[in-house]
C-alpha cells in the first residue's frame, strides 16, 4: 500500500458510522511517515484529518542512509 493506498483506506474508514467525523487522526510510525504525510499532503482534506502524529520516523535521508548501511554490515545488529 502507498500514498494512493492509504488515501482510500482512510475515506473507508472516515464513512463508517462508528468513527467520529470530527476526531479523525492518523498515526504512522517509522519510514510510515513518508507514506502519510505523503497521502495527507495530497488529499489535504479527504477526508479531513484533525491530527497526525508520527512515531519515531526517520529525522533526515542521510540519518536513515547511515542506520541502513550498518544493518547491513552486521546483520541483524539492533539500533533501537
Amino acid at each position: 500500500m502507498h500514498q494512493d493506498g492509504l488515501h482510500a483506506l482512510l475515506k473507508l474508514i472516515a464513512g463508517l458510522p462508528q468513527v467520529e467525523k470530527d476526531n479523525f487522526g492518523v498515526v504512522s510510525s517509522s519510514l510510515g511517515l513518508a507514506m502519510a504525510a505523503g497521502a495527507l499532503g495530497r488529499y489535504p482534506s479527504d477526508p479531513p484529518v484533525k491530527y497526525f502524529i508520527d512515531n519515531d520516523g526517520p529525522s533526515d535521508r542521510p540519518t536513515l542512509s547511515v542506520q541502513q548501511e550498518i544493518i547491513s554490515l552486521q546483520g541483524s545488529l539492533s539500533l533501537g
